[in-house]
């Protein structure tokens, strides 16, 4: 999927903003055959607390095996380059790992908090126009895959239910033995994404209660965006030998929403004061 015009992605690339060659896929192929032998992925030792599984510890060989055999777990469920996947999962292994297998088949991964019920995921299931869901058998005590599941008729779009775990409800894909890797290899040797994912910043835009999260992004303006992020690897002095760890989660969803809400309200006050 490409966002932007082709003049636009030209002006990021010169800026140095973005590669002209690199996709998120190509480089996590890179670090699979660099590094193959090398830690690359680890659970919160607490897992167990919140979901089924125990905590993993997976090399870069191990995350490459998983990605292509959730790839192609994805792929036999029929979803294709530009699909949107809703993505329902707490912060383990699995969510970094379907995030990557999206990305390889040109899929759009549309996260939304665990803690989100009904309401949420048809109202953002239905704007982002959902193919698929990813999702565990069991998050934070209750069975989400049943009650994701259920929402099939509310989501007219959505085609597929998946989940890490057990037990599941009739018609939800497992994919616990995707982990191992593809049971058909050759699906995703012919599946082929032309477009890349070198330029892909956000497939839905997500709403809280109507409010979009990508408000904050336009409000400070795309230049001032890509600069922070640009910074961001120097402020944090990544390094390719580093590993991060997201016990609190990449994104603070919740204080994306407060930010948005509170640009609304100044932009309501802005509009009924001119």
């Amino acid at each position: 999927m490409r966002l932007f015009p082709a003049e636009r992605f030209e002006d990021f690339v010169a800026r140095g903003w973005w590669s002209a060659g690199d996709t998120f896929d190509s480089l996590l192929e890179l670090h699979c055959a660099d590094r193959h032998a090398a830690l690359a992925l680890v659970d919160a030792p607490n897992r167990e607390s919140f979901t089924q599984g125990r905590p993993r510890r997976m090399t870069w060989a191990e995350v490459g095996t998983a990605v292509d055999g959730l790839a192609t777990a994805l792929l036999r469920a029929g979803i294709r380059a530009d699909d949107v996947v809703g993505v329902q999962l707490p912060n383990v292994a699995e969510l970094a790992l379907t995030y990557l297998a999206c990305f390889r088949i040109g899929a759009i991964a549309s996260p939304f908090p665990a803690q989100y019920r009904a309401h949420e995921v048809v109202a953002m299931g239905n704007i982002g126009g959902f193919s698929a869901i990813v999702t565990a058998a069991r998050v934070a005590g209750r069975d989400n895959a049943v009650a994701l599941d259920a929402l099939r008729a509310d989501i007219p779009t959505l085609r597929a239910v998946l989940a890490f775990g057990a037990p599941l409800p009739d018609g939800v894909v497992q994919l616990d033995s995707a982990l191992d890797g593809p049971d058909l290899p050759e699906l995703l040797a012919l599946h082929d994404d032309p477009q890349g994912l070198s330029d892909y910043v956000e497939g839905v835009i997500a709403r809280v209660e109507g409010v979009s999260l990508l408000g904050l992004f336009f409000d400070i303006g795309a230049e001032k965006a890509y600069a922070l992020v640009e910074g961001l690897d120097d402020y944090l002095d990544v390094k390719a030998v580093s590993r991060i760890l997201g016990a609190e989660g990449f994104l603070k969803m919740v204080r994306a929403a407060q930010a948005a809400e509170a640009i609304e309200r100044e932009r309501d006050y802005r509009s009924s004061s001119s």
